[in-house]
C-alpha cells in the first residue's frame, strides 16, 4: 500500500510495523475443488532455458505466496476486494469511466462503494 493511514471500509487496526516485508505480484491464479479454494501469487521472471540464444529469455511464473480456504471464506474475500475497488475507483478514479462491483443474487447483498457519483 503506499499510504498505510487510509483506511478500507472493513479494516481492522493493524500494527504495519509488525509485519513482513510484502510480497510483490504480477500475476494470480485461483483454483477451487468442492472443499476449498486456492488464491495462487505469482512473479513472472525472465527466464533463459536450456538451448535459448544468448540475449532471448521468456518470462517465466514463479509463485510467490499462495492462499487457501473454504468457498465461503472465499465469497468474503471476493466481496471485501469488490468493496475496496469500488471505494478506490469513487475516491481517486472518474467513477463514469472505470468499472465497478454489484453483488446480485440471494440474499441481495450490497456492497460498499457501489453509489453512483456526484
Amino acid at each position: 500500500m503506499s499510504n498505510n493511514n487510509q483506511r478500507g471500509p472493513s479494516d481492522a487496526d493493524v500494527d504495519w510495523a509488525s509485519e513482513d516485508t510484502p510480497a510483490y505480484v504480477n500475476g494470480a491464479r485461483v483454483l477451487c475443488s468442492a472443499e476449498d479454494v486456492a488464491m495462487v501469487f505469482t512473479e513472472f521472471q525472465k527466464f533463459a532455458g536450456r538451448g535459448a540464444l544468448p540475449g532471448s529469455v521468456a518470462p517465466r511464473e514463479r509463485v510467490v505466496s499462495s492462499l487457501r480456504m473454504t468457498p465461503n471464506t472465499f465469497f468474503q474475500v471476493m466481496a471485501s476486494f469488490a468493496s475496496t475497488w469500488n471505494q478506490y475507483v469513487l475516491e481517486h478514479e472518474k467513477p463514469d469511466l472505470v468499472p465497478r462491483f454489484k453483488l446480485i443474487g440471494p440474499p441481495n447483498i450490497q456492497i460498499a462503494g457501489s453509489e453512483e457519483a456526484e
